[in-house]
């Protein structure tokens, strides 16, 4: 269940989740491990998953954090079926063991950065639980802290993760949880040390390096089991009144800015009210594209895909405009919402034409978070992850995203900010010429924005030649790829990374020609026309 761009993306984690394992759900898996409160869509790689909340009615008297293992107790798995399922945009509801004697309802509703969910526990049962899982992020999380607050019936949860695309980007979520009626009991978990009565706990990872499933590298010893375990058990008395509702607000920021969050979008709503807003502001957004003909099974894949394409990118500001920069610190956005999570090589193809024809609004916000990256960072990302830069793809797809937005459409750009921030980009190799290796950085090393990035790799030899030489491509004289990048001279495919920049150059021609320089615009239509050197040097 999630808005349009919602930072809240709340449903099912399947297990083992093979097939999808960067979005958390495979079709068909038959079991649920537990409700991820965030996702990400669509990539190759896993990311977020954030903090997993597993109802049951089977006693938990001890921690459910495995030994030498990131998996949890399969003991509080549930299976599930899809005549049990249902999901449209904003809600997802699903009954756990249909079959059994102790069958468990979810019904959740979502709004861009909270969300409401009732557990509805069977007749039978006197208390139900719910285990909350601090530790549980698709990748290794480095930190992970809970706080049971009894007097306010909430739980507060931090948890760092990143590491996307085994990059050392982290960022840091915030969420504040507040239950429609008080606990029976509870209990928290700090690794295999269980506190029953206890209010808080926290656990850091072992080590610094992190390790994502399903990427094909394997993990050093015990890696998986270093990631940091810590977590809750709520118990509530069911046996008069079977449902918990449970209203969960999120931040990249801080806990004041989730319990904000909860406040401002779903505090004293129920499950129906978000839901259908959540159904009403879908609508009004896909209700934009008109179609005609075909058969219903593709007017079914039509809408199906475009609501798959207004997921991404993800809003990250709080309620008052407050987000994390590529800086490493806290800064706010003034009259629009910062947004991330964008895959900007992928993108700027087709999907950002379709944003700015769609969401204009939305997409002049994500112009404008592109460009306050820049302003903040020295440099426009490749793939902005909440506040990081990992180093992933090649090239330099912001410019092209950003001339498809106001070609488009999309409101509120500022044409002359972009044009300079692209010239400012194609000008040099990028901030760090010299940047730390991907290893070093996963070993401490001061990184800007929690990552190692450079906006132009090997453009001193581009600019000089026209061209990237194969000398310069780390996937044939780097053991490792790109994994291993040395220094702003590498890159990851010179002749891919040689076509990128001439994209990126007429990219820049256009903004240009938009902003009234026919100098700029002449100069880079020339340089997009270098893409003939890797023919004929």
């Amino acid at each position: 269940a999630t808005a349009p761009f919602g930072m809240l993306s709340w449903g099912p984690r399947t297990d083992p989740d093979k097939a999808a394992f960067g979005a958390g759900y495979t079709y068909s898996d038959h079991t649920i491990a537990g409700f991820d409160l965030t996702r990400f869509q669509g990539g190759g790689c896993s990311l977020f998953g954030d903090v997993p909340i597993m109802p049951t009615t089977t006693a938990v008297t001890s921690s459910p954090a495995r030994l030498l293992s990131a998996a949890g107790d399969p003991a509080l798995t549930a299976s599930f079926d899809h005549r049990h399922e249902s999901a449209s945009p904003g809600r997802y509801s699903v009954t756990l063991d249909p079959r059994s004697t102790h069958p468990i309802g979810v019904d959740i509703g979502a709004a861009a950065r909270a969300g409401v969910a009732r557990f509805t526990f069977p007749a039978s049962a006197r208390v139900g639980s719910l285990v909350v899982n601090a530790g549980g992020s698709a990748n290794t999380d480095t930190h992970a802290a809970v706080s049971v607050v009894p007097t306010r019936r909430e739980l507060d949860v931090t948890v760092t993760s990143g590491r996307f695309c085994e990059q050392p980007d982290e960022y840091t979520l915030h969420v504040v949880m507040r239950f429609d009626r008080g606990f029976a009991s509870h209990a928290v978990w700090q690794r295999q040390t269980f506190r029953e009565g206890g209010t808080h706990a926290s656990s850091k990872a072992l080590t610094g390096l992190g390790w994502e499933p399903g990427s094909g590298i394997p993990p050093l010893p015990n890696d998986l089991s270093a990631t940091a375990q810590a977590g809750a058990v709520l118990r509530f008395a069911v046996h008069s009144m079977r449902s918990v509702t449970a209203r969960v607000g999120l931040s990249f920021v801080s806990a004041a800015g989730a319990r904000a969050a909860l406040g401002r979008e779903v505090a004293g709503r129920s499950v129906a009210d978000v839901q259908n807003e959540a159904a009403t502001d879908w609508a009004r957004l896909m209700g934009r594209v008109r179609v005609a003909g075909g058969t219903t099974a593709d007017r079914r894949m039509l809408a199906t895909t475009l609501y798959q394409s207004l997921l991404n990118p993800q809003l990250i500001s709080d309620v008052d405009g407050r987000f994390p920069a590529l800086d490493g610190r806290i800064h706010r956005a003034h009259g629009w919402s910062a947004y991330s999570q964008m895959s900007l090589w992928d993108e700027y193809r087709t999907h950002a034409q379709l944003l700015a024809l769609v969401a204009p609004r939305q997409a002049g916000d994500m112009a404008r978070s592109l460009l306050a990256d820049e302003r903040i960072a020295g440099f426009m990302p490749r793939w902005p992850v909440v506040g990081g830069s990992p180093d992933v793809m090649v090239g330099d797809p912001a410019t092209p995203f950003l001339a498809d937005l106001a070609a488009f459409g999309a409101k509120s750009i500022n044409v002359r900010a972009a044009l300079a921030a692209a010239v400012h980009g194609a000008a040099s190799n990028g901030v760090d010429d010299e940047a730390p290796t991907a290893l070093l950085a996963t070993m401490g090393a001061e990184t800007l924005g929690g990552g190692y990035y450079v906006e132009r790799p090997g453009n001193t030899a581009y600019l000089a030649r026209h061209y990237l030489p194969a000398e310069l491509d780390a996937t044939t004289n780097v053991t490792g790829g790109e994994v291993l990048l040395l220094s702003g001279d590498l890159v990851w495919g010179s002749v891919s990374t040689s076509l990128e920049y001439a994209s990126a150059d007429f990219a820049v021609s256009r903004l240009a020609a938009a902003a009234h320089d026919r100098s700029t615009e002449r100069r880079f239509l020339e340089r997009a026309a270098w893409w003939r050197e890797n023919f004929n040097p």
